[in-house]
């Protein structure tokens, strides 16, 4: 059996590190608001890539060298932002042979800074990072588990038949969103139980 596991809100909290990066921008007067503009602006055709948009936005208004520094040094190690259950679920399944992969939507060079960055590549036998929906691709889906907490990738994927497992953490992006004929768990470890007494 495989697993397809999504990166955002799933194993990474990207809503904090997303703030966090915020703040660090900030005070070169870089805001959510001015990150927002320019990708509607200008990008709204692509995935949203905010370190990309920063960047742009450096070179626009000829920022100091230190907010390089500052960003380079935020960057070093995202490993942080993994939820504390993340590795312990990841070890539980390579200890039960389990293939394990990681099935993560989004740009691609940004979604890939940040799998780098959190140091998580050597547990995955493979990284798919996609632009189409998750549902779309060329998977195993009949012998597959796929875990996600976007209600829009969920919905496809559960139209696939395939075994499909949402984690619904509190006070993320998705929480409130409610979706039908689909098994719930808070977080990695209440999975892991459930696993572990079947």
């Amino acid at each position: 059996m495989k697993y397809y596991i999504d990166f955002d809100n799933t194993l990474f909290d990207t809503e904090s590190f997303y703030n966090d990066l915020l703040q660090v921008v900030n005070e070169y007067g870089i805001n959510h608001k001015k990150i927002n503009d320019y990708y509607n602006q200008k990008l709204s055709h692509s995935l949203f890539n905010p370190i990309n948009i920063i960047n742009k936005l450096i070179e626009k208004h000829k920022l100091k060298d230190e907010i390089k520094q500052e960003l380079d040094l935020f960057f070093q190690d995202l490993s942080k932002y993994l939820y504390n259950d993340t590795i312990d679920f990841l070890e539980y399944l390579i200890k039960n042979n389990y293939e394990i992969n990681l099935l993560t939507y989004g740009d691609f060079d940004y979604q890939q800074e940040k799998i780098n960055k959190s140091k998580i590549k050597d547990y995955f036998n493979k990284i798919i990072i996609t632009n189409k929906h998750k549902a779309l691709l060329d998977l195993d889906y009949e012998n597959s588990i796929f875990i996600d907490d976007n209600k829009i990738q969920l919905e496809g994927l559960i139209k696939k038949k395939c075994k499909v497992i949402r984690i619904r953490r509190k006070g993320n992006k998705h929480y409130d969103d409610e979706v039908n004929d689909v098994l719930e768990y808070r977080n990695f470890s209440e999975y892991m139980k459930s696993l572990e007494s079947n």
